[in-house]
C-alpha cells in the first residue's frame, strides 16, 4: 500500500511557507497516520514545518481512532508500514490530534481544533543563540496559574526570517 503522508504534509507546508510572517500558519489533516512510500522523510518533514513555524493539527480516522489502537500503533515493527506518525507531527509542532469516527465525529473534531486555533496566544522571545548556526532550539512553556491548559511545540529551528 502507498500512504505519502510525509509528501502530502510536505506539500502543503510549502505552499504555507510562501504566506506573510505575521499570519497562522496551520495544516490541518484527517488520516489513518499510515506512512507508506514518501519520498520526503520524517525528520525532513519535521524540519520544514519548525523551521517555518507551521503547526499540524489533525483527526485520526480509521484503526488509529480506535480506543487503544491509536497508542499501540504508535510502536513501529520494522520492514512495517508506519502505522501512525500523524500524532508526531501535532506534538512537536504545538498542534492537536483528535480521534473520531464517523462525519459527525469530524466535523465535531474540526470544530473543536478551530476553536483551539483561534484562542491560542503567540510568546516571543531572543536568544543570546547566532540564528544562522542552524541548531535545534528546545523549548519549554510553563504558567503559574492553576487549570490552565498549556500546549507548546517542543522546539524549533531557527531560520533566516527570524530576523526580520
Amino acid at each position: 500500500e502507498i500512504h505519502t503522508l510525509n509528501d502530502a504534509i510536505l506539500a502543503a507546508a510549502k505552499e504555507l511557507s510562501t504566506r506573510p510572517k505575521g499570519r497562522r500558519r496551520i495544516i490541518y489533516v484527517i488520516s489513518d497516520g499510515k506512512e507508506s512510500g514518501s519520498k520526503a522523510t520524517e525528520k525532513e518533514v519535521l524540519r520544514y514545518l519548525e523551521t517555518n513555524e507551521i503547526a499540524v493539527y489533525g483527526t485520526a480516522v480509521g484503526t488509529s481512532a480506535l480506543w487503544g489502537e491509536g497508542f499501540v500503533s504508535r510502536f513501529h515493527l520494522p520492514f512495517t508500514m508506519y502505522d501512525n506518525i500523524l500524532y508526531k507531527y501535532t506534538a512537536a509542532t504545538g498542534g492537536t490530534l483528535d480521534s473520531e469516527r464517523g462525519t459527525d465525529g469530524i466535523e465535531k473534531s474540526y470544530a473543536k481544533i478551530a476553536e483551539e486555533a483561534r484562542t491560542q496566544y503567540t510568546l516571543g522571545y531572543y536568544s543570546h543563540e547566532p540564528f544562522i548556526d542552524g541548531k535545534y532550539r528546545k523549548i519549554e512553556v510553563r504558567v503559574d496559574r492553576p487549570d490552565v491548559d498549556v500546549k507548546s511545540k517542543t522546539g524549533y529551528y531557527p531560520s533566516g526570517q527570524d530576523t526580520h
